[in-house]
C-alpha cells in the first residue's frame, strides 16, 4: 500500500486543486490545515509514476520528501476562510 502527500499553499490561486480536495473530503479523505494555517495537506492512497511534482503552490510527493502532520482535519473547505 503507497500513500501520497499533497501540499498546497496560496489555495487562492488553486481553485480546481481546492474543489478537488472538497470532494475527497466529502468522500471521507483526510485533508488539514498545514501548521502555518495559510495552507493545506492531504493524504490519499496511491503512487505516483516517476518522481514527485510541483507546480506552483502545489507539490505532490510518494517518496523521498517529509510533509508535516497538525492533526487539524478538515470536515469541510471554505475558499474564504483559508
Amino acid at each position: 500500500m503507497f500513500w501520497t502527500g499533497l501540499r498546497l499553499t496560496n489555495t487562492g490561486t488553486q481553485s480546481e486543486v481546492f474543489n478537488a480536495l472538497d470532494k475527497l473530503i466529502q468522500k471521507g479523505g483526510y485533508v488539514e490545515a498545514s501548521p502555518s494555517g495559510t495552507g493545506l495537506r492531504a493524504f490519499v492512497q496511491g503512487a505516483l509514476i516517476g518522481l514527485g511534482r510541483k507546480n506552483g503552490g502545489l507539490e505532490i510527493y510518494d517518496d523521498v520528501r517529509f510533509l508535516t502532520v497538525t492533526g487539524h482535519r478538515l470536515e469541510a473547505l471554505d475558499v474564504n476562510a483559508i
